[in-house]
Formats: structure tokens, C-alpha cells, sequence
């Protein structure tokens, strides 16, 4: 968890003492209240994307008026961030359901992070860990995503990986994994996301979406 004004010393939020970050990426605006108040704030600088409905919002310019029930959590992703994403699972013992998946928001400084070791040894320390390391890159109507691996020594549960891509504005023209072309990927009008599998995920490979 990081204060708004740590990351962000120069955009006046120093009297935000509610809404925070979670890592660099993700802004939380927790619902502390019963009351039927509107909730409002301001975004940090930059475009941000709402986790929930995937609109893609001018930080900082925009003042947000929410209404979100007790149950509901306003979150917001960076333009630019990766998040790795799996099943919920109680403790690191269990074996997630399901591949990996991958939200790629494309942005200025586009990157995210995965590391994985086996939850409860020193074999870390041994080397036997996974990280890889995603970066994308927009440029007109085209985005390329890449997954780049740092270090193999540790076998994930998944082989795949489920990649959805945010802020494709049409229907792609043509997506290629590693420079093949392929037609199975599925579109999405609402959300302006393209999601594809990428079959053998626990190596170094590419996406590229042309639209």
C-alpha cells in the first residue's frame, strides 16, 4: 500500500488520506460508510482504466462522483500497467484453478511483473523461481505485448496464459502470436478488449494486434 502523495508529490493530493495506492498500478477507493453519500474524488495524473467496467478516464482533469454500495470497491488501474491475475486461493499450499491471466492496459511506461516460487521452502534460494518480466508497446493502430522470462528455475501449475488486451478501439484487423497469424482471439465492443491464448506462456513470446 502507498499514500497518493508519495507517488505523486507534485498533484496536490497530500490531503487525500482515504483513497490509495496498491503498488504503482492499481489507485483503491475504499467504501467506509453505510450512508447513501456520494463519494468523490480526484485520479492521479495520467489515464486510468476502471478495473470493473474497463472505461478509460483522464486522471486528475476528471472529478469522479460515485455511488458505490457497501459491497462495491471503486478501483482503477494505470494506463500502462500489466497485472497478472489467477484463481483465489486460501493459502499458497492450493493449487489455483485455471491458467495464468494477463490485463494488459496499454500506457506510457507499459510493464508488469510476475514472480512464482513454490510457497513454502528456501528452494528460492536455490534459484528455483520464475520471474518474468511484460512490457507492450502502442503505436497508431497497432499494440504489441511481449513477455520476456528472467529467470526459469521454478514450473508454474499453468502452461498458458489468457491475454486481454484493453483499449483495442475496433475489431482487430489481425492479431499474431509469435509473427503467426491467427483467427482465434475474441473481440469485445463494450469493453474495447481483445482476449487470446497464448498456448506455451513459460517462455519469451509476442503479441501483436493490428486494427
Amino acid at each position: 500500500m502507498r499514500p497518493l502523495f508519495v507517488e505523486y508529490p507534485q498533484a496536490k493530493l497530500e490531503g487525500d488520506d482515504h483513497n490509495f495506492l496498491f503498488g504503482r498500478d492499481l489507485f483503491v477507493a475504499p467504501v467506509e460508510t453505510e450512508m447513501l453519500d456520494a463519494k468523490d474524488f480526484h485520479l492521479p495524473p495520467g489515464d486510468w482504466y476502471d478495473f470493473w467496467t474497463s472505461t478509460k478516464v483522464a486522471g486528475q482533469a476528471a472529478h469522479l462522483v460515485l455511488h458505490p454500495q457497501l459491497a462495491e470497491l471503486p478501483l482503477y488501474v494505470r494506463a500502462g500497467a500489466i497485472v497478472p491475475m489467477q484463481a483465489v486461493v486460501q493459502s499458497t499450499s492450493e493449487t489455483p484453478g485455471g491458467g495464468l491471466k494477463l490485463r494488459v492496459y496499454p500506457g506510457d511506461d507499459c510493464r508488469g511483473s510476475l514472480y512464482m516460487d513454490d510457497g513454502h521452502s528456501y528452494a528460492y534460494q536455490k534459484n528455483e523461481f520464475l520471474r518474468i518480466q511484460y512490457s507492450c508497446q502502442a503505436a497508431g493502430n497497432s499494440v504489441t505485448v511481449s513477455s520476456k522470462v528472467e529467470n526459469g528455475g521454478f514450473q508454474p501449475w499453468w502452461k498458458s496464459a489468457e491475454v486481454t488486451v484493453y483499449g483495442v478501439a475496433s475489431n482487430p484487423k489481425q492479431v499474431r502470436i509469435e509473427n503467426q497469424a491467427t483467427s482465434d482471439f475474441r473481440y469485445d465492443n463494450q469493453t474495447h478488449a481483445v482476449t487470446l491464448t497464448v498456448a506455451d506462456a513459460v517462455k519469451e513470446w509476442s503479441v501483436q494486434i493490428n486494427y
